[in-house]
């Protein structure tokens, strides 16, 4: 398993940490996209001015990954 990395978010507009996805949100992912390897996504864990978390997803070598942004649910750890 990999680490953290600082990549460029698409929703923050700058380079942010970023992590890999637990395994319950692998599940939720999966479920979400209907794919069935998700090990390549990252979630950017940087907190905005309001409190809440980006949480936006990518993977390591694609920015935009998806159409509109995808965002992991605040409730999945």
């Amino acid at each position: 398993m990999t680490g953290p990395r600082k990549l460029s978010c698409q929703t923050c507009g700058t380079t942010e940490t970023h992590v890999p996805l637990s395994d319950a949100q692998k599940a939720w992912l999966r479920q979400e996209i209907g794919e069935p390897y998700v090990e390549e996504y990252f979630l950017c864990v940087r907190t905005r001015a309001d409190g809440t978390g980006c949480r936006n997803l990518r993977t390591s070598w694609a920015k935009k990954r998806f159409r509109q942004p995808k965002r992991m649910p605040d409730d999945i750890e």
